[in-house]
Order: C-alpha cells, then sequence, then structure tokens
C-alpha cells in the first residue's frame, strides 16, 4: 500500500504551486498579504512555486509611484519564487525595465517568444 500522497519507495511526488496575473493585488496590502502567507503555508521541499506571468504590478499603484514595477520586489523577496515568467503586461515599461527588475528578484526568470 502506498503512503499518502506519497510513493510506494516512500518518496513524495514534487508539487507545484502556481501564481498568475497578480494584477491589483499590490493595490491591497491585506490581499498581497494573505496570498504571500498561503503560499509559504503551503510550501514544503517538495513544493515548486512558480509565476505565469503579468505579476510585476500591474494595478494602480505601478502606474503612480516612481518605482513603478519595483512594487513587486517585496512580494518576490517574501515568497521566493523558484521561477517566473515574463506576461505581455511585464513590458508594459519596456524591455530594460523588465529585466531590470528580473535583475533585482531573488528568482530565475525564463521567457521565451518575447
Amino acid at each position: 500500500m502506498n503512503p499518502p500522497h506519497g510513493h510506494a519507495d516512500g518518496s513524495q511526488p514534487l508539487r507545484v504551486l502556481h501564481y498568475a496575473d497578480l494584477e491589483t493585488v499590490y493595490d491591497d496590502s491585506e490581499h498581497v498579504g494573505r496570498l504571500t502567507e498561503c503560499i509559504n503555508e503551503l510550501r514544503d521541499e517538495n513544493t515548486m512555486v512558480v509565476g505565469a506571468g503579468d505579476n510585476t504590478a500591474l494595478g494602480s499603484l505601478a502606474l503612480v509611484t516612481d518605482k513603478g514595477r519595483a512594487q513587486a520586489r517585496p512580494f518576490f523577496d517574501a515568497v521566493r519564487p523558484d521561477a517566473e515568467t515574463f506576461g505581455n503586461h511585464d513590458f508594459d515599461h519596456g524591455t530594460d525595465s523588465a529585466l531590470e527588475l528580473a535583475d533585482r528578484t531573488p528568482q530565475q526568470w525564463l521567457c521565451a517568444n518575447v
């Protein structure tokens, strides 16, 4: 008999936690805080956390702050995703801005078909 949610050899399967299109989550610190807490509570050594794009502050704050998309950095620093990819809106401020943010965040960024 297999252990609950495991393999016959006792190993555990990889679980992928995925988020995407965070858009206005940064406009409400309670919302982004709850999302961060949920991800961190669900994560364990068998969990990969990945973002699928459009996660770099698409809300109204990104349009009116000097730092723009940088307001996503505290979320990335707290969650420390294993990987992230760019969505179309992550390029709203241009390629240089997207690449600068990618350089300053902890996760590995993946990109294809730009």
